[in-house]
């Protein structure tokens, strides 16, 4: 039986046993959840199966420069360079899409009814951060 702490319970004794059962898996490595799963003994998709998971993956990301990507099919895929550009290059289109989002809110919020303090903020995202988007957009192309 696991001890619980406060409420909790540690991921460590989890992850150390999927680095133990997986090593440092090598580019192009497909690891299916369900092999997870049967290592760390919960079932997959559960609070406590999606915590120790992030948590081995992040750990391998930080310690061994180890991307995975889930491939649609109940696994995970330890990316290889182009798979890492394609992962990338999501993120800062998903990012740029936020951002855009976020400055369309602050520009239509009616100023008049904001404190000094709001009103500076709202000015900053709205005059440095299309500054920064129309700077990034010159760079990437």
């Amino acid at each position: 039986m696991r001890k619980v702490n406060k409420g909790w319970m540690p991921t460590k004794v989890d992850v150390d046993r999927l680095e133990q059962t997986f090593a440092i898996p090598a580019e192009g490595t497909v690891i299916a959840l369900t092999a997870i799963a049967g290592v760390i003994g919960v079932a997959v998709r559960t609070h406590r199966f999606n915590t120790v998971v992030n948590t081995w993956r992040k750990k391998l990301f930080r310690e061994h420069n180890m991307l995975s990507v889930g491939d649609g099919e109940g696994n995970i895929r330890f990316a290889n360079p182009k798979e890492r550009i394609e992962y990338a290059s999501r993120k800062i289109v998903s990012g740029r899409r936020q951002i855009g989002r976020a400055i369309a809110v602050a520009y239509t919020t009616d100023a008049n009814r904001l404190t000094a303090n709001c009103q500076a903020t709202r000015d900053q995202i709205i005059g440095m951060t299309e500054a920064k988007l129309r700077l990034a957009v010159k760079v990437m192309k």
